[in-house]
């Protein structure tokens, strides 16, 4: 490690430290300063000061997690969105679902199955507004996928999760109500709701 590597880590540290203090003390050059560090940054702690109460420091937080963008992988939002700190999560979907048509697909796409059910509907809203921009093969794998998980898997969770993302991705010829319909019929009550819903959504109230 040279003195330079030294140099960064000791000030990358400080600077993580800045960003932790409690809101009031955020100094708001110190989130300007995190820009510097390109994918070093500390985005975990960018991410947290969205949700601060201080309306400079949260549009300091989005400034810089907007410049960090080319910085920040799939994997990484990822693990923020599946991370243990749920105001956290909740900051990197408002800041996906922000970001619009330039917010990564990957991330999104993963995060619709989320155990979360508040980052997983954010989740599932975004990729269907998104949808246009995702391949008609990724989709009819997707919907092959989902299709099987719904009338397989041994997990009820599963299987309304499965719903949710069978009633994004199709529309009535991709997905046929058929499959909805059948779902009526699961021993589980969540996974009936859910393919009634989808019923209701697609073709009227009559269900």
């Amino acid at each position: 490690m040279t003195s330079i590597d030294l140099f960064d880590d000791e000030a990358l540290q400080k600077l993580t430290e800045e960003l932790s203090r409690s809101d009031w003390a955020i100094d708001i050059s110190a989130i300007h300063r995190s820009v510097l560090f390109k994918e070093k940054a500390p985005r975990w702690q960018l991410l947290n000061l969205i949700r601060s109460s201080r309306t400079e420091v949260r549009e300091a937080a989005a400034e810089a997690i907007e410049q960090l963008k080319p910085w920040m992988t799939d994997e990484q939002w990822l693990e923020t969105l599946q991370g243990r700190y749920f105001r956290v999560s909740l900051a990197a979907i408002d800041v996906l679902d922000a970001l619009g048509a330039k917010a990564p697909l990957l991330p999104l796409l993963m995060s619709t199955t989320s155990g979360n059910q508040y980052i997983r509907s954010k989740a599932q809203a975004i990729v269907k507004r998104e949808l246009s921009r995702i391949p008609q093969a990724q989709v009819n794998h997707i919907i092959k996928s989902f299709s099987e998980i719904l009338q397989q898997h041994e997990e009820s969770h599963r299987r309304t999760v499965a719903v949710e993302i069978l009633g994004i991705v199709g529309n009535k010829g991709d997905v046929p109500a058929q499959l909805f319909m059948e779902a009526l019929k699961d021993p589980d009550a969540g996974v009936r709701l859910a393919a009634l819903k989808q019923l209701r959504a697609r073709w009227g109230a009559g269900w």
